[in-house]
């Protein structure tokens, strides 16, 4: 028998299960980032790159919904004249390297088109 797959949702998606981010595939499945590599506890290229399988662009996370991306992190309110302090990572060439759509983050990214992962981590993980 097939066991059925949780979905990750506000409810149970948790600091403590996401606790260095998270990994927004194009087939809608969320998977945890691992541990930082680097000695001061941020993550290295190599790992950036390796979560969006090639080079990376961080996009202005000022116009997202704060909310549909913060509850990983336990934020429950957020000053929506700041931008949140998380940072939003995805690969560079997605769309030129013809990676598929990402269906959940053009609706996190203002309609942008994102092809392939979304990275989303809290900005103090950034070097």
């Amino acid at each position: 028998m097939k066991q059925s797959k949780t979905t990750p949702t506000p409810t149970n998606m948790t600091n403590d299960n996401y606790p260095y981010g998270y990994i927004l595939s194009p087939d809608g499945s969320i998977k945890p980032m691992p541990t930082p590599a680097n000695d001061n506890g941020t993550f290295s290229l190599v790992q950036l790159q390796e979560s969006v399988e090639g080079y990376i662009e961080l996009i202005n996370a000022a116009w997202f919904p704060w909310g549909s991306l913060m509850w990983p992190f336990g934020v429950t309110e957020v000053d929506t004249s700041e931008p949140p302090p998380l940072v939003f990572i995805v690969n560079e060439e997605g769309l030129i390297d013809g990676l598929p759509l990402n269906a959940s983050a053009p609706r996190l990214a203002d309609n942008t088109i994102i092809s392939g992962n979304l990275v989303v981590i809290p900005e103090e993980l950034m070097q």
